[in-house]
């Protein structure tokens, strides 16, 4: 791993161009299409996450007419188009191609910089954030709560389950039915078809507690740890003394146990492990259920306190890459968007972990200034240094 920092043209260049044409072939994007290919409606979209601070339709025809964009993309100073073409491009592009972007994009990242954990597995977080938006401008969604009598005051939601292992992003699913507002089942679905390996832990919050998709995990090889109500009921199975009255700088450990979680009021007897502590800051009783049986108690305890980078993670992606505007109406265009929008903040994230940096929002301005001098610097190249040669980039009228 690179451990002198990364300029961004460098760390742009683990996504070029023969990866980009080569997933185009590979999911059929630019058929029968003439102008707004997969290749440059991702470089638009990227570009334009990375440089403005709310996307639009209008603003993106206006960063495709701009030198800098125009340079970036390697675009013809006479090509055009409209609100409308984007518009309707984004709402029917193949969907395949920039998910598919964004797996290679995680797996490159993790295999060219790999996230020093300094533990025998690696941490994937998740949970689920929601956009919500007016009934009148979104079609689908979920409603939560009462529906209100006044229908123009009613509110869709769309939510959003991701798994996030602290710098790459190992998976992002979309709900927009009913079903999928109880985190049961959004979270339940999104780690059962995630590519969790045999050396990674699955990290979630309370909000998934069914016994049986617990269960299921552990027959998948699925390992995982989670809190549990201060309520919930078990059968003692057996007793690990080895923690009993031990500290963390945030814990006591009060008793490490094998147990048998009920399940709709029967005893299920599928063995877990169930660690309870008190928090020696607030003395609340806490209980942290896991499928790990080889590792200490204080390390359980230790890998859920990792949970909390997803909801940093959550906070850049709002704040600072305007992840709850909808750019698009359409369930394909959010899609597309949100996975672009991943793809930005693991680039950030990189470049933020290799030159040593910390914060976000001054992170993405180094970010965009560093774009947009290596884009100022090919516009001379190109131009031979001569301004009067500046107006052949750009279209005319």
């Amino acid at each position: 791993m690179d451990t002198n920092g990364i300029r961004v043209k460098d760390l742009l260049n683990y996504l070029p161009a023969p990866l980009l044409d080569q997933l185009a072939q590979a999911t059929q994007v630019d058929y029968q299409v003439k102008k707004l290919h997969g290749k440059l409606l991702f470089q638009l979209l990227l570009y334009g996450v990375l440089t403005t601070t709310r996307l639009s339709l209008n603003v993106l025809v206006a960063v495709l007419d701009s030198l800098c964009f125009r340079t970036f993309a390697g675009l013809k100073p006479d090509f055009q188009t409209r609100r409308n073409s984007l518009a309707d491009r984004l709402a029917h592009v193949q969907v395949a191609y920039f998910e598919q972007l964004l797996q290679a994009t995680t797996a490159l990242f993790r295999r060219h910089f790999p996230n020093d954990q300094k533990r025998p597995y690696r941490i994937n977080c998740f949970d689920s954030t929601t956009v919500s938006c007016s009934s009148k401008l979104l079609a689908m969604g979920m409603v939560n709560g009462i529906k209100p009598k006044d229908e123009s005051k009613r509110l869709k939601q769309i939510k959003f389950t991701i798994g996030f292992d602290g710098l790459t992003v190992s998976a992002c699913d979309l709900y927009t039915q009913q079903t999928y507002l109880a985190e049961d089942q959004a979270l339940g679905e999104t780690i059962r078809q995630s590519s969790l390996q045999e050396d990674e832990v699955g990290v979630f919050d309370r909000g998934l507690k069914k016994r049986k998709t617990f269960r299921l995990f552990s027959e998948q090889g699925r390992l995982f740890v989670t809190r549990l109500n201060s309520t919930t009921m078990y059968v003692p199975v057996a007793v690990f003394t080895s923690s009993q009255g031990r500290r963390t700088a945030t814990l006591e450990l009060l008793s490490d146990q094998m147990v048998y979680l009920y399940c709709n009021g029967n005893v299920l007897r599928f063995p877990f492990r169930l660690i309870t502590a008190r928090s020696r800051q607030s003395s609340e009783t806490l209980f942290f259920l896991t499928n790990l049986f080889a590792l200490p108690a204080k390390e359980v305890t230790a890998i859920y306190r990792q949970r909390w980078e997803i909801e940093c993670f959550f906070r850049f992606l709002k704040q600072e890459l305007n992840f709850t505007h909808l750019l698009s109406r359409t369930t394909n265009g959010i899609q597309v968007t949100v996975y672009i929008t991943l793809i930005a903040a693991m680039l950030i994230l990189v470049y933020r972990k290799l030159n040593q940096m910390s914060g976000f929002k001054l992170v993405k301005l180094r970010f965009e200034q560093e774009l947009q001098t290596d884009i100022i610097k090919e516009i001379v190249r190109l131009c031979q240094g001569k301004h009067q040669l500046v107006d052949r980039l750009v279209p005319s009228g």
